[in-house]
């Protein structure tokens, strides 16, 4: 659904640089907790907010105005049609001209103009009820062969010693993943001498996550690290970093895709995945994360 939606938010945010943020999580106008397909941030505050539907679905407004706030621009689309909400109005753009079998550029203009935030609110705009029944009728391809999911063997080690055994055995690791990894594991030595009770690595061929029991929350998972990127990609619980000065100063925090209670970090470097994974394991497995 995102193939005929993104390249147009995509080309709209070259000129204004606002961050893309996939599954934007926050309470509706229902009081429930859902995701918005697409936000662009400035700050991590919503800008521009689009909820991507399929192309054979039918849109209407209260499909995006339920998320929005005073002055958030909001699109609901299913690619073919587009219906851009700000304030309480909206207006409806179809971007492909059937009769002519074309693009209706200036419709496109329009829409891009508008997640720019250079819309001019005319007339068109209205506030009454809407609902843009799709035409579309997609034909499923029949599949020839049925996926079988591969089973990702799960391995939790009892002793320091097993853990970096563990570690080395990491085909997918990078230079700078293991450099973390290492130095994870060394803090976690430093402290305790061993692996202590409550506290465990998971090492799987893809990602290693990091647990603490002494934790308040329904998952005891406070990290993990996810293998083989160009810069090590991690994930650690919001509440244990967010006032982590050292450590936000090593590679600055990014909201996670799947929610505000996780922050995300690249790490630049062998030298910086080091320095970081010292003081992240002096926060994530202290006996005092209450």
């Amino acid at each position: 659904m995102y193939r005929l939606i993104a390249p147009i938010v995509d080309f709209a945010n070259t000129s204004i640089n606002l961050e893309p943020y996939f599954e934007f999580n926050q309470t509706s106008a229902h009081r429930t907790s859902q995701s918005v397909d697409i936000a662009l941030l400035d700050n991590e505050k919503p800008v521009v907010m689009i909820e991507a539907k399929r192309a054979n679905k039918n849109i209407a407004p209260e499909h995006i105005e339920k998320y929005l706030e005073d002055g958030v621009r909001g699109v609901v689309s299913n690619g073919f049609d587009w219906i851009l909400c700000y304030n309480n109005f909206h207006i409806v753009h179809s971007i492909w001209n059937g009769d002519m079998n074309q693009i209706n550029t200036s419709a496109l203009k329009s829409i891009i103009n508008f997640i720019r935030g250079k819309e001019s609110y005319s007339a068109e705009w209205s506030q009454g009820q809407t609902n843009v029944v799709s035409n579309i009728k997609p034909v499923s391809p029949v599949k020839l062969t049925k996926a079988v999911r591969l089973s990702n063997t799960v391995t939790a080690p009892k002793s320091i010693e097993e853990c970096r055994f563990e570690a080395s055995k990491l085909n997918r690791a990078t230079p700078e993943d293991l450099a973390f990894l290492d130095s994870l594991i060394d803090s976690l030595n430093q402290m305790y001498g061993e692996v202590p009770l409550g506290c465990r690595f998971e090492f799987r061929s893809s990602r290693v996550s990091f647990f603490n029991e002494s934790v308040s929350e329904s998952s005891s998972r406070v990290g993990r690290i996810e293998l083989g990127k160009k810069n090590p990609d991690i994930i650690v619980l919001t509440r244990l970093v967010a006032f982590a000065n050292r450590l936000n100063s090593i590679a600055p925090p990014r909201p996670h895709d799947k929610g505000p209670h996780m922050r995300r970090y690249r790490l630049p470097d062998i030298a910086g995945s080091e320095n970081f994974g010292r003081e992240l394991g002096a926060i994530i497995f202290s006996s005092k994360t209450e």
